[in-house]
């Protein structure tokens, strides 16, 4: 009675959690709790799991175990990467880094950045080139578009692959081999430039933090924080594609128009 009285007066209450053990009823809960969620303990194989259950809801924490996501009916299919060889990652250029970049794609949206960091000024310009196997197959803008939001580190500054979906002149747009996104603002100066290939190769011209604290610094350590987040992006951009773990991978990070900086940290 009391359980009811206050169900009645507060529709919204989540104070009581239903309990279902040794029903003998073909009803499992009485009329006045029929829309609440119940917990069911009739079945002693599941006690342990229905106990986490409970607790998880108890303090508010999220199912331990998180179900994958459906397919997107609305989406045209596309094929799934099948990739091989051993993840690596090269601390100098080789011959075989330059030629996994020499395919024209990343040229082109390196001379179309180039044009962008013109008409914003002289300013550092930190380049990243990501490259994977060109034959893996091809993913839809909007599965590129969803990884890409997915992927957003958002601990240092303006994030790597950074998205604003309330400007149009801002918000990323596919084209015919992919997606890409430029933000290009006069003021500070600061512009963004990136791209995600159909077969999730990655590119990235920006600007860096320093040119709006002090234009004659570059800083060690928010360097390495830069080049942290830049691997961090990655790693959670190809998890959100289904890249397996042993995919080769080919990391170019360079800078431009570093000439007289002092190096700071």
């Amino acid at each position: 009675m009391i359980v009811s009285a206050e169900l009645i007066s507060n529709l919204d209450t989540v104070k009581f959690i239903p309990i279902i053990r040794n029903n003998q009823s073909s009803d499992k809960m009485p009329t006045c709790l029929g829309s609440r969620k119940y917990i069911n303990f009739e079945g002693d194989e599941e006690y342990d799991r229905n106990v986490n259950a409970l607790l998880r809801e108890l303090y508010d924490l999220p199912p331990e175990d998180k179900p994958q996501l459906g397919s997107n009916p609305f989406v045209k299919p596309c094929v799934t990467p099948q990739i091989k060889s051993a993840m690596s990652l090269s601390t100098r250029p080789t011959a075989e880094t330059h030629s996994a970049f020499s395919d024209g794609w990343f040229d082109r949206e390196s001379a179309y950045a180039d044009r962008g960091f013109e008409r914003v000024g002289n300013v550092v310009k930190m380049e990243v080139r990501c490259s994977l196997d060109p034959n893996l197959g091809s993913f839809a803008p909007s599965e590129l578009l969803i990884a890409a939001k997915r992927a957003e580190i958002k601990t240092f500054g303006w994030p790597i692959g950074v998205i604003i979906e309330t400007r149009e002149e801002y918000s990323p747009r596919p084209r015919e081999d992919g997606i890409f996104a430029e933000l290009e603002i006069l003021d500070r100066p600061s512009y963004d430039y990136w791209a995600i290939r159909s077969n999730g190769d990655f590119y990235l011209q920006k600007s860096i933090f320093e040119d709006n604290r002090d234009s004659s610094a570059i800083y060690f350590d928010t360097r390495i924080i830069r080049t942290t987040e830049i691997l961090m992006y990655l790693n959670k951009l190809y998890s959100a594609l289904a890249v397996v773990d042993d995919q080769e991978m080919n990391l170019q990070i360079s800078y431009d128009e570093i000439n007289g900086r002092q190096l700071k940290n």
